[in-house]
Parts: structure tokens; C-alpha cells; sequence
């Protein structure tokens, strides 16, 4: 399941062709694009059709529109990953961002042990979470009546991330939701959300406090050393530090120091602090990457910015 606005499209036709490339045994299965934009649907038919005919090597593919009723873009798009459980066939499914292309194959058990359990990629302890994405989950156990997790390791509220369905369905009728997909809320979970909870946040907790959480996943623990060589997201994010440099430079040359990610995405406007020489070399090190996963298809550097961050203002 993939939620795009109209400023995605470009990045999500990237993620297209790179599931096309990197999944060949089609372990990601069905396709499930969530249009979740003010604007229409309709007014990006050419854009939507060619991404879904690019997706239709790889498989089943399906476009869905959720009605946003005054609710803001943000809301509606953390909605609709909880909500499109709906939509789903299959006992779980895996939230991506638009920007979430693929760098390298898609193994069998990228998601799921051997076991069957869904993988929760464990970064921090509850101690140690990042500020802002431990009040999320502080937030979403004070919704759901819990306690944060006070064992385990847990990932930061970020794309990639396994759901399972009916946990997820069981959630939205605990918080008086509506599981229809149309409408991007009419029960209690934008109140959830405008409350600091986030759609990931809220699941993990009901997971591990409320459902069978050893039954539905397993933490598979992934340190910072480690975790860009897993499932994971890595993004470059909106600062102009030198780690920015050095995350690009790493995945160029496929460092065996976090050089290594299964998924790639850049936040929009992730290059705007960067100039003359250290935006080159960024530039340079984000074409090695493209190009290494055959995903580069564009006619210069700046072209290729303009896509995977937006516009260098």
C-alpha cells in the first residue's frame, strides 16, 4: 500500500520501476496506490495511468481514492494506511512512502520469519526513541488506554512497516472508526491523530499491549550500524550537516558501514541547505545510487533533484 499526494507522483513512478526491478519473485504481491489529495483524482489520470501500467509488469495493481472531507492531507494519509486493512486480501501488508524505491532484490523473508510472523524492526529502546517520536508514542498509549512499551526494541513511527489486518481492523472499531476506506475519518481516529498519535504508533501499541503480539510479529533488532542493510527507510533529511554527505557517499560506494539500504527516499527539499561544491557532491553520490539500482532515467543531475527532493530553491 502506497498513499501519494500529487507532488509524489514523480517519486512514486521511481518506486514503480523499482519494484518492477527488485521484486522479480513478487514478494511485495498486490499494489494498492491511495490517492489522499485535496486535488482530484481525475486531474492526474495520464500521470496515475502510466505509473500503474509500469506497475502491471510487476502484478496486480489498484488505484484507490479516499474522500478527505475537510480533513487535512496529513491526517488523511496516516488514515489511510490504517484504513485500506479494508482493501486488503491478505492476512498483513507493507506501508510504503512514494519515495521508498528499492535499491537491491527483494528477499523471500524480508518481512516474515520463518515462523510466519511479520518483522517489527527494532532501532530504540522506549528510553532512548527520538523526542519527537516517543511523545507519538506516549501519545497514541494515552489514546489507547496503555502504557509505551517498557521492553524491546521499536522502530521510529517511519515507512517500511508490516501490518497485520485484522489487528489493524480490531484497533479502528476499538477507537470507534469505521473501517471504510472512502472516508478518511468518521469515528475517533482523527481525534486520535490530532492528539499526537500517529497511525504507526497507534498499531504498535495495540500490538504489543493489547493484541497477540507474538502470535502477529517478532522484533527482528536492528542497530544503527546494521539497519540500512535491512528493511528499512533511510532518508536524507531537511539538514545540511555532514552526516547528510556521508549517509549519500556510503550508499555510493556501498559502504559496509550503513552503505547498504533495501529501501532509499529523500524528504522534499532535503538538498535546499546545500551549495556549490558539497550539492555536487551529494548530487554525485545520489546518481552512483540510482544508477547501481538501474533506476537513474533522467536528464541530468538537476532533473534527477527536482523528483527525489523536489525543487533547488
Amino acid at each position: 500500500m502506497i498513499p501519494v499526494f500529487e507532488r509524489d507522483l514523480c517519486k512514486l513512478k521511481v518506486t514503480a520501476r523499482s519494484i518492477v526491478a527488485h521484486d522479480p519473485d513478487g514478494v511485495l504481491g498486490k499494489v494498492l496506490i491511495c490517492w489522499v489529495s485535496q486535488a482530484a483524482r481525475g486531474e492526474f489520470t495520464d500521470q496515475l495511468d502510466e505509473i500503474t501500467r509500469i506497475l502491471e509488469e510487476h502484478g496486480e495493481v489498484e488505484v484507490l481514492e479516499m474522500q478527505l472531507d475537510g480533513v487535512t492531507g496529513w491526517l488523511a494519509q496516516q488514515s489511510a494506511k490504517l484504513k485500506v486493512a479494508s482493501r486488503a486480501s491478505s492476512e498483513y501488508y507493507v506501508v510504503l512512502d512514494a519515495k521508498n524505491a528499492l535499491l537491491r532484490d527483494m528477499e523471500p523473508d524480508a518481512f516474515f520469519t520463518p515462523c510466519n510472523q511479520a518483522k517489527v524492526f527494532g532501532r530504540y529502546r522506549m528510553d532512548d526513541m527520538p523526542a519527537e517520536h516517543r511523545s507519538w508514542f506516549e501519545a497514541s498509549a494515552g489514546v489507547l488506554g496503555q502504557q509505551a512499551m517498557e521492553w524491546g526494541t521499536w522502530p521510529a513511527s517511519v515507512t517500511p512497516m508490516v501490518l497485520h489486518r485484522q489487528t489493524t481492523l480490531d484497533m479502528l472499531s476499538m477507537l470507534g472508526e469505521s473501517p471504510d476506506f472512502t472516508s478518511a475519518c468518521d469515528g475517533g481516529l482523527c481525534d486520535s491523530l490530532r492528539q499526537q498519535a500517529t497511525e504507526f504508533t497507534l498499531y504498535l501499541v495495540y500490538a504489543a499491549r493489547i493484541a497477540r503480539f507474538d502470535c502477529i510479529h517478532a522484533i527482528e533488532e536492528r542497530p544503527w550500524d546494521d539497519e540500512l542493510s535491512a528493511v528499512c527507510l533511510l532518508a536524507v533529511w531537511r539538514n545540511n550537516d555532514v552526516g547528510t554527505a556521508g549517509q549519500v557517499e556510503a550508499m555510493a560506494e556501498h559502504s559496509d558501514l550503513n552503505g547498504n539500504p533495501l529501501f532509499f527516499g529523500a524528504q522534499a527539499g532535503a538538498l535546499d541547505g546545500f551549495r556549490d561544491t558539497e550539492r555536487f557532491k551529494i548530487l554525485s553520490g545520489l546518481f552512483s545510487v540510482y544508477e547501481n539500482a538501474g533506476l537513474y532515467d533522467w536528464d541530468n543531475w538537476d532533473d534527477m533533484a527536482d523528483c527525489i527532493v523536489g525543487a533547488w530553491q
